[in-house]
């Protein structure tokens, strides 16, 4: 598959700017806003917003001047640019940076 170039932000988007989106078009707050165990609404303008439908991302992103990445290219960017390889880093997993054994337990869980 050829996938033309794209740009993808180098940041996730925060609370502040998804904030000032749904204040400039009344648009509705995310279910977890104001939560503070999810760090999510005005009081952690810099972390990133959470709750969000895809629906709600492709309006902010059109709002914001953008689009959301198509599959393609959200795979393309996850691996780090590699392509025809099993994982981001290669074809082999690297024990040392395993965080957790998932998928070695019942049910991959």
């Amino acid at each position: 598959m050829v996938i033309d170039s794209f740009y993808l932000d180098k940041f996730e988007v925060t609370n502040k700017q998804y904030h000032e989106f749904c204040k400039a078009v009344n648009h509705g707050l995310p279910i977890f806003w104001g939560l503070t165990e999810f760090r999510c609404g005005e009081e952690f303008p810099d972390y990133p917003v959470i709750g969000v439908s895809y629906s709600d991302a492709e309006a902010y992103a059109q709002w914001a001047g953008k689009r959301l990445p198509t599959e393609a290219e959200w795979e393309y960017a996850a691996r780090g640019g590699l392509i025809n390889h099993n994982y981001p880093r290669g074809d082999h997993i690297d024990q040392k940076r395993i965080i957790t054994e998932l998928g070695r337990f019942c049910g991959g869980i």
